[in-house]
Order: structure tokens, then C-alpha cells, then sequence
């Protein structure tokens, strides 16, 4: 075997040693949340009302190009203190103004967690035809807690 034979196998050795650790990290995060949703369903649920509607815009799309989301954000009361959270959407090329004129006022049924009323989630899928993208930007401590 010459030498670069041998930098070729150790090249190809340390790729597939680097995959299998990305793909257990990913199985990790993937259990994880999974868990969190889980206990999430188990939780009390409270009616909570929508307050106000507003866009962000991250990078995060394909090739790191902005991605604008709608954001309904609610809030409840639990023992007269209150708490918010607040839904994502992709509510696509919709005016910021026919949502506000929709969801401000409306009502949704959330999750909260007893030990932690702060932490709360709405756990369906869309919302009067809006799809929730999934990441609901929930601490990965509270999945942990």
C-alpha cells in the first residue's frame, strides 16, 4: 500500500466516524423531544387568549436566506399571575392584517406545566387553516425537565 491509499481509508474512516456521531446526536435530540411532547400531552391544559400577532424574520432557510413567520402571542392565567407563549405559523403570503383580524381576541387551548406555569405549548398542527411549523422554539431545558 503507498502512502496515499492509506490517508484515503483513514480519510474515508474519520467521515463515516463523524456521520455516525452527527446521526447519534440527532437520534438524542429527536428522543428528546419526542419525550417533551410526550409529558407535554400529559399536562393540564388552560384556555389562553390571543393578544397579539407580529412577523419574525430569521435566517434559517435554505441557503441561510430569510424566513418570515407569523407569531400569535397568547397569554393565561394560572392563580392570578399571568403567563404568555406565543404560536408560530406559516401563514405563507398573508397580510399581517387579515391575521390580527382573525386570530387578536380569539381563543386556544394550551399545555402548561404544573411545577413550571411559565412553560407552555399549543401541541396541534395548525390553527383555523395555518399550519404551526414545528419549531415552537421551546428551551431544550424545559424538554430536559
Amino acid at each position: 500500500m503507498n502512502g496515499f491509499t492509506r490517508l484515503s481509508i483513514h480519510i474515508d474512516k474519520t467521515e463515516v466516524t463523524i456521520g455516525i456521531i452527527f446521526v447519534a446526536a440527532l437520534g438524542i435530540l429527536v428522543l428528546w423531544k419526542k419525550r417533551f411532547a410526550t409529558k407535554a400531552e400529559a399536562w393540564p391544559t388552560i384556555t389562553a387568549k390571543i393578544e397579539n400577532v407580529f412577523l419574525d424574520v430569521s435566517r434559517g432557510g435554505p441557503n441561510r436566506s430569510d424566513v418570515t413567520q407569523t407569531v400569535l402571542g397568547y397569554s393565561y392565567s394560572i392563580n392570578d399571575r399571568y403567563y404568555s407563549g406565543q404560536i408560530r405559523l406559516s401563514a405563507g403570503e398573508v397580510s399581517l392584517e387579515s391575521v390580527e383580524k382573525e386570530m387578536i381576541g380569539g381563543q386556544v387551548l394550551v399545555h402548561y406545566n404544573p411545577q413550571v406555569p411559565e412553560i407552555s405549548i399549543f401541541l396541534k398542527h395548525e390553527i383555523r387553516g395555518w399550519l404551526v411549523v414545528a419549531d415552537r422554539r421551546i428551551s431544550i431545558w424545559s424538554w430536559l425537565g
